[in-house]
């Protein structure tokens, strides 16, 4: 059963999919007839795929949001698995062949969520991970380089002490 209607105490509206009597929830699909493309904002989106659009009419606009939100309470943050990534993905038929090919993961850093780093990665391997304070540069999925928040550099260290250290 398809339900969509207004949620009028937030101002929105929503689209639901459900079994009959409301107990199990389905994944809605959006597959345009024709291999078309999917507007949101917009009523003719110009890319192949999604398009997400804002058009405010200002020279100051509100960007366009993309929003990976998680509802973790406090105690079940994990500190080494991400709790929003996006993933470019390769459909490949073959058995060997590729499947997610990079990555931004958003992995926090304290366990309260109140810290967080972004994560890039090309299939597995970690290449550049950012926080607030550091830039950590990584090769084989080991860090290499780091920049710290007073500027300095290490290559080969992960604390350095001056402008640049090397280890």
């Amino acid at each position: 059963v398809m339900r969509m209607g207004p949620m009028s105490s937030i101002g929105a509206y929503f689209i639901d999919v459900s079994n009959g009597s409301g107990t199990a929830a389905y994944p809605l699909l959006l597959n345009p007839i024709g291999g078309g493309s999917v507007g949101i904002g917009t009523s003719s989106p110009s890319v192949s795929g999604i398009e997400i659009s804002r058009a405010t009419g200002s020279a100051s606009p509100t960007p366009s949001e993309l929003r990976l939100s998680t509802t973790t309470s406090a105690s079940d943050w994990s500190t080494t698995d991400p709790y929003a990534r996006v993933s470019f993905y390769s459909v490949d038929g073959s058995s060997s062949g590729p499947k997610i090919m990079n990555s931004i993961e958003a992995i926090t850093t304290s366990t309260t969520g109140a810290i967080s780093d972004l994560v890039f990665k090309s299939r597995t391997n970690k290449l550049l991970q950012l926080n607030e304070d550091v830039s950590s540069f990584y090769t084989g999925n080991s860090e290499r380089m780091r920049i710290d928040s007073s500027g300095n550099v290490g290559i080969g260290t992960n604390a350095p002490a001056r402008n640049l250290s090397i280890s």
